[in-house]
């Protein structure tokens, strides 16, 4: 018995019927896709949360609140945004 390579196992599964190698190779890059967007997804929203952060501090600056006073809002925003969840 001659010992075939992965490329020629793949060659001989697809002339006999390719439909479930396509199956396969679908299924696959179908569940790339979806840890690829997810992954991008959170990131993304991580970048939006720490801009908005720093808006609200920027604003709450240009307002002239304290250091203290921005502490509270931005711990207490933190705060409900984790009981969300």
């Amino acid at each position: 018995m001659e010992q075939l390579s992965l490329l020629e196992i793949f060659k001989q599964a697809i002339e006999k019927d390719p439909v479930p190698v396509l199956g396969i190779i679908f299924g696959c890059l179908s569940g790339v896709a979806i840890v690829m967007t997810t992954v991008i997804t959170a990131a993304w929203r991580s970048v939006r949360v720490r801009d908005a952060e720093l808006d609200l501090k920027q604003q709450m600056l240009e307002k002239g609140m304290s250091a203290d006073e921005i502490e509270r809002v931005v711990k207490a925003s933190a705060y409900q945004s984790r009981r969300k969840r």
